[in-house]
């Protein structure tokens, strides 16, 4: 399988996010030039979550509230922007949500 058998639109999200698939997220990371670990999954798989839960892509308020919160027992501003950067080369979130196969987040992502 390859990233051209699935819907996506212009900026390379994927239309509908019934048709994710770990394959879809490994193929969409190796895309953006990152490697697909498990902390990497993690985060995705928290952010289909929220996306399950909310009906919305999260944004890195959400992360760090949620997932960040959770891992660290904490939240403060610069904390969830640099693990995201380490995770994604510095793209964040909207890495986590193109690779999650969620709808293009708005807001400050």
């Amino acid at each position: 399988m390859q990233l051209s058998d699935f819907v996506r639109d212009s900026d390379g999200f994927l239309t509908n996010p019934d048709n994710w698939s770990e394959e879809f997220a490994r193929l969409v990371a190796k895309d953006e030039g990152l490697e697909y670990t498990e902390e990497l999954n993690a985060v995705v798989m928290w952010a289909r979550t929220h996306f399950i839960e909310t009906g919305q892509a999260p944004a890195i308020r959400d992360f760090g509230q949620g997932f960040y919160a959770e891992k660290f027992g904490k939240t403060d501003r610069k904390g969830p922007p640099k693990y995201l950067a380490g995770l994604t080369s510095g793209t964040g979130m909207k890495a986590i949500d193109k690779i999650a196969g969620l709808p293009k987040p708005t807001g400050c992502v």
